[in-house]
């Protein structure tokens, strides 16, 4: 009998009697064979932890393929130990301590929940058909999702990696930079109290701020998130994407604008206020007494109805001689 593939020191059982392969991978019994699903039920499909090269690798046997009425392939599914690190876009390590699991799927369609600091055993190959030949092919994964603080900070399907080729691997997780300046509404002035940010997965913290009402946030999870100004003033959260890095500008109303602002207000409409009780009275006014332009349009108006009746008065010379 023989592994596909070639795996030294992996035991084969047949009929209860264990051997180990050598190192071409064969296993070697006296027992007679005469059928070959006989043979196929005969032998039992193990799994063992085998040293390849310098580490330990999980071997299964997954299928027994009968070649001869004494001859059988067994075909091994290999397994390795895949631990993960993480870093941001720029390559510097984060902080991932808050990263529980990494959701991971292979090419077959298998999805795994690995967990995030301890390694994950996934299967580096697996045994194909072809031809009447058997083909040893490598198996591709790729990272699906990475949640940190509520959000899935990687792409799906964008990093992958062959288990059987890598065991140890970077994943870069999506965590930007974000700068905020905080200043004051109507005066401008640098505010130096402190910003909550409200996480995707709905947490809050608090970050303070230098004198000159400045933050910087180097690693940021990507996600949607709220923030606000803790201060002397009312708190009105905003919404705040974040996906790349940033530099956003943020304006304090504090309790100082809001009377400017409540004065202007009252000062606009008393202003309004008063130019309607001027202009009423100005009407009233005009209303009683008429103007000197209005009188002298009366008089022009009176003047051509006496001429009138004048002409009317005096006799035509025909009148006369009559």
């Amino acid at each position: 009998m023989s592994t596909v593939p070639a795996v030294p020191g992996f035991p084969v059982t047949l009929d209860g009697v264990t051997v180990l392969t050598d190192v071409s991978g064969n296993a070697s019994f006296t027992a007679p064979v005469t059928d070959r699903e006989d043979l196929k039920q005969r032998i039992t499909l193990n799994t063992a932890m085998v040293p390849i090269g310098t580490q330990e690798v999980r071997v299964r046997a997954d299928r027994v393929y009968s070649s001869g009425p004494q001859e059988a392939r067994i075909a091994l599914g290999l397994s390795y130990l895949v631990q993960f690190g993480f870093s941001g876009v720029d390559g510097a390590p984060v902080d991932a301590s808050a990263v529980k699991s990494v959701r991971l799927k292979s090419e077959v369609g298998e999805i795994l929940e690995a967990p995030a600091h301890e390694g994950a055993w996934l299967q580096g190959s697996r045994v194909v058909p072809r031809a009447g030949a058997l083909e040893v092919k490598e198996l591709l994964w790729s990272v699906q999702r990475v949640e940190y603080a509520g959000s899935n900070v990687v792409n799906v399907s964008q990093q992958r990696f062959v288990p059987a080729q890598q065991q140890a691997v970077d994943i870069e997780l999506l965590f930007f930079k974000l700068d905020a300046r905080v200043h004051d509404a109507i005066f401008d002035f640098a505010y130096g109290g402190a910003i909550e940010l409200t996480y995707p997965d709905g947490a809050t913290r608090r970050f303070g701020l230098d004198d000159n009402g400045q933050l910087s946030l180097p690693a940021l999870p990507r996600g949607d998130y709220s923030i606000a100004i803790d201060g002397p003033g009312p708190s009105m959260p905003r919404p705040l994407a974040v996906s790349r890095d940033q530099t956003i500008e943020l304006a304090f109303y504090s309790w100082l604008d809001i009377v400017v602002i409540l004065v202007g207000i009252f000062g606009f409409a008393g202003g309004l206020a008063w130019a309607g009780r001027v202009r009423r009275r100005r009407d009233d006014t005009d209303g009683r007494v008429p103007s000197r332009s209005s009188a002298s349009s009366l008089a022009e108006t009176r003047r051509p109805t006496e001429s009138t009746q004048e002409t009317n008065t005096i006799p035509s010379s025909e009148q006369l001689t009559g």
